[in-house]
């Protein structure tokens, strides 16, 4: 399985073009738009949808209001595309299962945000079979203490916050999935491979700035 990941593209998808040259799959961990208007989340769709990939599978980001607010409009226009949208869901694609989840731990009034982690456990448990095989996750949040983050400046200096979850953590370490594609920190793009053998992928496209913006990553899936 070829995989092609991006992720946190904020209305940039277009400049891509060029870089998406087809194959199995295609990831979209999140944030397709940046204000999240339902215009700019249908235009992604319509051109998500086009690409020469034989998968097509999303997750909703923090910015993308209109996955969450679910108008007839936007429910009219998913449907009416082969995209895959994955929300607390899971799908199985040539023998290979992927799950996939948008919500970010936070209380700014962004779409999919959780203040408690024990919540977003719970939605995990409650969507996932425990003896459901997961071979692919897509989240919008990465994984706690993996390629999560970002510094902001305090009081008396730099300081380092984490933005990852304890709950995709625990997803990770419980179902031990041999990839997970993710965004949401820009400035961690890049791809490791945890002690367990499973593959990370931060697939930020958008750096924070406009110009120039970060490659697909691809990962091949035997």
């Amino acid at each position: 399985m070829n995989i092609t990941c991006i992720s946190d593209t904020h209305g940039y998808h277009e400049t891509l073009k060029e870089k998406l040259h087809g194959g199995d799959m295609i990831i979209h961990a999140g944030d397709c738009s940046h204000f999240g208007s339902l215009e700019a989340n249908i235009a992604f769709l319509k051109w998500f949808n086009e690409l020469p990939y034989r998968f097509k599978i999303m997750v909703a980001g923090n910015h993308d209001f209109a996955f969450q607010l679910k108008s007839k409009e936007f429910q009219s226009s998913l449907k009416n595309t082969e995209v895959i949208y994955l929300e607390d869901s899971y799908v199985t694609l040539d023998g290979f299962t992927v799950f996939g989840s948008p919500w970010t731990v936070g209380n700014n009034g962004w779409a999919f945000e959780q203040f408690f982690e024990y919540k977003i456990e719970e939605i995990y448990a409650s969507t996932i079979p425990s003896n459901q095989k997961l071979d692919i996750i897509v989240s919008h949040a990465p994984l706690k203490g993996y390629m999560d983050v970002t510094k902001r400046q305090g009081n008396t200096g730099p300081v380092e916050i984490h933005y990852g979850t304890d709950a995709m953590l625990g997803l990770v370490e419980k179902k031990k999935p041999r990839l997970v594609v993710f965004g949401h920190v820009h400035n961690q793009y890049g791809k490791s491979v945890m002690e367990n053998g499973t593959t990370l992928v931060n697939a930020s496209i958008f750096k924070g700035t406009k110009m120039p913006l970060n490659d697909p990553i691809i990962i091949d899936l035997k």
